[in-house]
């Protein structure tokens, strides 16, 4: 077991250059959760890149640490629901987790110009394995939160060549994945369940923005704007800077493209945040204080039934992407789905 330097502060914060257990090298901090941080570093011993969970033992139990161990180096499933765990090891106050580093994500197919746009084949074959993925952790109670394209590994980047036809006698040579096998990017959700920013801003579903307790279909709507963003090759929502006004901008941008709020969940979001709504509680506040890109968002936003072609798409994106997280479809009946019904 490598020896670390101990210390008793309830807060993770590494920085970039600092060494762990004198052989990981911090090149860039990925996410600080408070309780936990996931740090992208070099291995001194091997040269290579790789993935370090660092998790406060102030914060979370060992209880929950070491069940989350226990369920990482069981034999993985097929469904590549999470990261391989490589090593493991402890201080006093930290315990700290190794993986490799994804060699490719899907954000590494989203700004290929080579591969991009995918064939509607290929993404249906890439949601199915995500929501696969994303079920069975559900089974097992378990919120990856963080679903996004730099989440989604992708296992082989082998392009094949083929020839389209393009009409009038013309053909066109396009690249294609040769396969579309995936694994999700989860380290375990030890710590995780104690950040209140949880999630990624483009990808974050309204319960994470607006405060109250994530549900099993939170994933749901992270996995509907992944969908949205291979159709449509762009992101659901512009990217909306953190501050004072970062729930009010949201709030716009997401009645902006999926409609008005229930009465319930308007209910609820103002139980959690005042300023969102105007004093009849029926309609957001104006948009005024918004920056602009929030104000040029809210004023060109497409709706998906306007732009999402694909009529069995739009209708699980439809399902994932509900304002209510009571109201989204369950993974197993998303799978149910016509869009599904097809041979991957």
């Amino acid at each position: 077991m490598p020896k670390v330097s101990s210390h008793i502060k309830d807060m993770v914060s590494y920085k970039v250059a600092q060494l762990i257990a004198n052989r990981y090298c911090i090149t860039r901090v990925l996410r600080s959760g408070g309780g936990y941080q996931i740090l992208k570093v070099v291995d001194t011993s091997t040269e290579r890149i790789k993935l370090v969970k660092a998790i406060s033992r102030v914060k979370t139990r060992d209880k929950e640490i070491t069940g989350n161990l226990a369920w990482l180096r069981s034999r993985r499933t097929s469904d590549g629901r999470h990261s391989p765990l490589l090593d493991h090891f402890c201080t006093g106050s930290m315990w700290f987790m190794v993986f490799d580093y994804p060699k490719a994500t899907l954000r590494d197919i989203l700004r290929s110009q080579e591969l991009m746009p995918l064939p509607m084949r290929h993404i249906r074959e890439i949601i199915c394995q995500i929501v696969n993925g994303v079920l069975s952790l559900h089974r097992q109670e378990i919120f990856h939160l963080d679903i996004r394209p730099e989440s989604i590994e992708i296992l082989d980047m082998t392009a094949v060549t083929e020839s389209i036809y393009e009409g009038d006698g013309r053909f066109k040579e396009k690249a294609f994945l040769r396969c579309t096998r995936l694994s999700l990017v989860f380290l375990g959700d030890a710590g995780v369940t104690l950040d209140q920013n949880a999630g990624t801003d483009q990808y974050r579903a309204p319960e994470l923005v607006f405060g109250w307790v994530s549900k099993f279909r939170t994933d749901n709507f992270s996995i509907g704007c992944v969908l949205w963003e291979l159709v449509l090759l762009k992101p659901l929502f512009a990217a909306c800077e953190p501050g004072s006004l970062y729930a009010r901008a949201k709030a716009h941008m997401y009645s902006a493209v999926l409609g008005p709020f229930t009465r319930e969940m308007r209910q609820q979001i103002m139980h959690f945040n005042r300023g969102i709504f105007s004093a009849d509680s029926t309609a957001l506040n104006d948009l005024q204080e918004m920056p602009p890109s929030i104000k040029e968002f809210v004023a060109t936003a497409s709706r998906p039934e306007d732009v999402i072609e694909d009529e069995e798409a739009l209708e699980v994106f439809g399902c994932l992407t509900k304002l209510s997280p009571t109201d989204r479809l369950s993974l197993n009946n998303v799978l149910a789905l016509n869009y599904f019904d097809q041979r991957l």
